[in-house]
């Protein structure tokens, strides 16, 4: 590294420096990028997949769920414009859903991520999560039965992988084993879905005749880069391109922008 995929752009210390590197990438001149980025789509999946109700019903009645875990470390709101803060509700809500190897290391890790906070308030972070979503304990449960009896996971879409690890006789590797099993059931799914995304963007530029072509794609981001008057179509194929891949709502955000460091929203997504 570094790569577009792992650049620190909430590390602190090295946000400015993300945030130039991100203005490098530029597309063809006389070009624009439309990007589209799926809203949450790993804790959307991960509601789907573990049957949490709560997240489940937060995510059915149009609410998010990093905001809401944000203000409770932070007492204050919390959107997406606060890169730090709302990467650091991301992180540990997913590293929570996927079980981190017990409170300490969670906290720390809540630490690096934000020198601002404290060890005791990610303790009570960490305590508040287990409360308000009690259906990924028995979830995590079950996916270890599974794991200790099969050595092996089938994903949402049916992707198979095993975990030979799970009957390692050294108890950190067996309980690496469980957390990648976790992990699985939600990245697994959610990379396929930004490959069918992929696919169905690139044939639906081909069907409508559009000189657009996509571009990279950085976990649950998509880049295109296209002429400024076909931005409209883009934008709609965009909008449109995880409509029934799973039985959730995976809503996508569109912006544009003239270098991948200064995009903006565009009204209707």
């Amino acid at each position: 590294g570094p790569n577009l995929m792992n650049q620190p752009n909430h590390r602190v210390g090295y946000e400015e420096w993300a945030l130039k590197l991100r203005h490098c990438l530029v597309p063809t001149p006389g070009w624009v990028f439309v990007s589209a980025d799926i809203s949450q789509e790993e804790a959307r999946i991960a509601a789907l997949v573990t049957g949490e109700r709560v997240m489940l019903k937060d995510f059915q009645e149009g609410r998010g769920v990093y905001g809401g875990f944000a203000y409770g470390i932070y007492n204050r709101p919390i959107t997406k414009a606060d890169g730090r803060e709302w990467n650091v509700a991301k992180k540990s809500i997913l590293s929570f859903i996927w079980g981190s190897a017990g409170w300490k290391p969670w906290t720390e890790r809540l630490v690096v991520m934000d020198p601002t906070l404290t060890l005791k308030g990610g303790e009570e972070a960490y305590a508040r999560l287990g409360l308000l979503y009690p259906d990924l304990a028995p979830w995590r449960a079950a996916v270890k039965e599974r794991l200790v009896t099969t050595g092996e996971m089938y994903d949402w879409f049916g992707r198979r992988r095993v975990f030979p690890a799970i009957y390692h006789p050294d108890r950190a590797a067996k309980a690496g084993a469980w957390r990648e099993g976790m992990n699985f059931l939600i990245q697994g799914p959610a990379a396929t879905v930004i490959k069918l995304a992929m696919r169905r963007v690139y044939d639906t530029f081909k069907q409508q005749g559009l000189s657009a072509r996509l571009l990279i794609s950085i976990h649950d981001e998509l880049v295109a880069e296209c002429l400024p008057r076909e931005v409209p179509q883009v934008a709609a194929i965009l909008r449109t391109m995880t409509a029934g891949l799973m039985p959730i709502d995976l809503p996508v955000e569109v912006k544009q922008g003239v270098n991948w460091g200064s995009m903006e929203v565009l009204d209707g997504g």
